[in-house]
């Protein structure tokens, strides 16, 4: 509740900036696993060609 109130009294374009910039390094960490994801895959298929 304390964070919910500190919150409530940023102005609305901090709040806005803040859900943003969460959004943009959620989106940014997901790029960056799913990449992982491939790049292992890519490092199985090429230990099977060998």
């Amino acid at each position: 509740m304390e964070l919910n109130y500190k919150f409530g009294r940023l102005p609305s374009y901090t709040r806005l900036t803040f859900i943003v910039s969460a959004i943009v390094l959620f989106s940014i960490s997901i790029q960056l696993y799913q990449h992982e994801q491939s790049f292992e895959n890519l490092k199985l298929i090429f230990q099977k060609h060998k």
